[in-house]
């Protein structure tokens, strides 16, 4: 029985920091709190090892084999990200840096040209 609740609490974990972290990134507030996501996808990942050591029956072993995979996914793209830490050239607020580059039609393109009056500014990467 111990190993059936472990189980159930292992996913559970591992779902609820999934969805968390899910509405982090949507929301792009992601910053300081790394370090608490990984946290409980490892103990998720320990509790899901331990329920199943404690042989838990076919239903909550395959809770903890879910929460196994789910968070063992989650650590191990965390670990392989490379993502470097550094503060953002420009923030929320900050002046627009000047720059110049070509428009959608090819035409050259200043960034002073929009001094004076709203604008939104898109970038996107190109992979092509």
């Amino acid at each position: 029985m111990r190993g059936a609740l472990l189980a159930i609490a292992s996913l559970a974990l591992v779902l609820g920091t999934g969805f968390w972290w899910s509405r982090l990134l949507r929301s792009v507030s992601i910053r300081g709190r790394r370090g608490l996501a990984l946290t409980a996808m490892g103990t998720g990942l320990a509790a899901a090892l331990i329920a199943l050591s404690w042989h838990p029956g076919w239903l909550a072993g395959s809770a903890a084999v879910a929460a196994l995979l789910g968070s063992s996914a989650f650590l191990t793209l965390a670990g392989l990200s490379r993502q470097e830490r550094r503060h953002p050239a420009v923030s929320v607020g900050d002046p627009m840096p000047a720059f110049e580059g070509i428009d959608d039609s090819g035409q050259p393109f200043l960034s002073s040209a929009l001094a004076g009056r709203p604008y939104l500014l898109k970038f996107f990467r190109g992979h092509w």
